[in-house]
């Protein structure tokens, strides 16, 4: 039986892609190794496993027919390791490939990262009939903690720092952030009502400098007096002192007034001497929040860049507005 020693410290059996019989190669940590059984280990190409044949000339490649397995006597897939797998570079998925956990999770953390956050970062690719993938499939959670952000980047903008203002994105189900949540501007869009098949209709959010509640309804006086009932969490939920009510008086007109009792979640609508005891009208309260999360997590209508936020001066959200300045944007 023929040894060759060489630098390392295993055993292992296999047939070389240029031989015809298995032989014995023994790697120990024996120091000198014969110079020439070095170099030529390290010059050609290395298979392991009975069932790879090649007839392609060497190119110091290790090729391995079954499955490798560190840490484990039984690897059950292509690479099983029974531990933690640390890259320096990037890792990439050929197309059509997937990154699945099952049962587990996917954690992004900035532990001993130059940057104060984790990333994961998303290409996106088009599917047959205009449909967008972006290639993070969460079942039945996507889970990032702290600092940890999305970011989602269209075909051809792979440059950190720079976010292309024209991709677009889709969910399909409903999406629950537990926070803030931050945008240049928002609303619903769904089918039209009176042309579902051949258009859309889109409405903008009510926005507001405050974390404002809006509440509506209608009522009747009844011998001049009308009870209107809030829901039972009103003055658990809001700001009972930052509460203000608008009355509109429907069919007719009468003077009209209310006597807030927000406390009991209800107020009291009235009219004048001389006015009519059975007018209609409707109602608009607003309100303020007041919970225990709205208070925790205030909303800070203007702020400087970095100062507690994910931005940075000379960076701008929105390059495109503004094309006489830098064309970076915020965040990457």
């Amino acid at each position: 039986m023929r040894k060759i020693i060489v630098f390392m410290g295993m055993i292992l059996f296999f047939g070389v892609s240029f031989c015809l019989a298995q032989e014995e190669i023994t790697i120990t940590t024996y120091y000198p190794s014969p110079y020439g059984v070095y170099e030529d280990l390290k010059a050609n190409s290395l298979a392991v496993g009975s069932a790879y044949q090649s007839e392609s000339p060497p190119d110091g490649n290790l090729i391995v027919s079954g499955n490798v397995g560190i840490r484990t006597t039984d690897p059950q897939a292509t690479l099983d390791i029974n531990g933690d797998l640390m890259l320096s570079g990037k890792l990439y998925l050929p197309a059509g490939e997937n990154l699945i956990v099952n049962n587990g999770a996917l954690i992004v953390h900035p532990v001993d990262y130059p940057e104060p956050w984790g990333s994961v970062y998303v290409s996106m690719g088009q599917g047959a009939g205009g449909t967008y993938y972006d290639g993070v499939y969460a079942t039945p959670n996507l889970h990032l903690e702290s600092a940890g952000r999305i970011v989602f980047l269209t075909s051809g903008n792979n440059d950190r720092g720079s976010i292309s203002e024209d991709g677009n994105w889709e969910i399909v189900g409903n999406l629950t952030v537990h926070g803030n949540l931050s945008k240049g501007s928002g609303g619903f869009v769904i089918d039209h009502p009176l042309d579902p098949e051949n258009q859309v209709l889109q409405h903008s959010f009510v926005e507001s400098n405050q974390m404002m509640n809006i509440y509506k309804g209608r009522g009747k006086l009844e011998n001049g007096v009308a009870e209107i009932n809030l829901p039972d969490y009103f003055a658990a939920l809001n700001h009972v002192a930052d509460t203000e009510v608008f009355l509109s008086c429907i069919n007719g007109w009468s003077p009209l007034y209310f006597i807030e009792n927000f406390d009991e979640n209800k107020f009291v609508v009235k009219t004048t001497a001389g006015g009519n005891p059975k007018q209609e009208f409707s109602w608009v309260v607003y309100t303020v929040r007041n919970d225990p999360f709205a208070r925790s997590h205030p909303l800070v209508v203007e702020q400087i860049k970095g100062e507690g936020n994910l931005y940075k001066k000379g960076e701008y959200i929105h390059p495109g507005l503004y094309p006489e300045l830098s064309n970076t944007i915020s965040p990457h």
